[in-house]
């Protein structure tokens, strides 16, 4: 299921301005608003949700990301099966002009992608689902840090041979192979690339 509504665009700007500062110290770009300041009250900010809803590249991206979806599935699916975690059910696909490019919640299943990122959508989709799948049986048991878990993430997703003819993987730092205990927990899990 795809969600772009008004509403959800103003959650999405309420929770990203709820963690701006964390954002900033953890160096992760978002997108914001063009009239926003840090002082902007909530109902300035409805008005300015409302004068920017919807967005161009949002509709299109629901288009696109279903196209996308339905000649990659195949390979997403063996992807996620090489992968000894927890199975993914149905997903809500949150589309934002807002806050991260992508995100999760592992609890709901949901992902949010922002259109805004100039960044392929389908490889974020990945990237997002690649979280909730490794959150509980690795990021949780063994305390990853931010960095940890994106490095984590890009080297799933760059080991695998059914990702890597159309998955796009933006590294600012190299990607290195995970933590010693990390690899020996996917070992043990039976994780197949390894």
């Amino acid at each position: 299921k795809i969600i772009y509504t008004k509403n959800s665009e103003l959650e999405r700007l309420e929770f990203t301005l709820g963690k701006l500062d964390y954002y900033k110290s953890q160096d992760i770009k978002v997108s914001l608003p063009t009239d926003f300041e840090v002082t902007t009250s909530l109902d300035r900010l409805r008005v300015i949700v409302d004068s920017e809803y919807p967005n161009n590249k949002a509709l299109k991206a629901k288009d696109e990301i279903s196209k996308s979806w339905v000649l990659h599935r195949d390979e997403i699916s063996v992807y996620l099966g090489s992968m000894p975690f927890r199975k993914i059910g149905l997903i809500n696909l949150q589309l934002t002009q807002y806050g991260t490019a992508g995100s999760y919640n592992a609890k709901t299943n949901t992902i949010i992608i922002n259109t805004n990122f100039g960044v392929d959508l389908l490889s974020i989709l990945v990237h997002e689902l690649t979280h909730i799948v490794v959150e509980a049986r690795i990021v949780k048991k063994f305390n990853l840090e931010h960095q940890q878990k994106e490095n984590l993430v890009k080297w799933l997703i760059t080991s695998s041979p059914a990702l890597a003819s159309f998955i796009e993987v933006p590294a600012k730092d190299p990607i290195k192979a995970p933590q010693k205990e990390v690899l020996r927990e996917l070992k043990l899990l039976g994780y197949s690339s390894l």
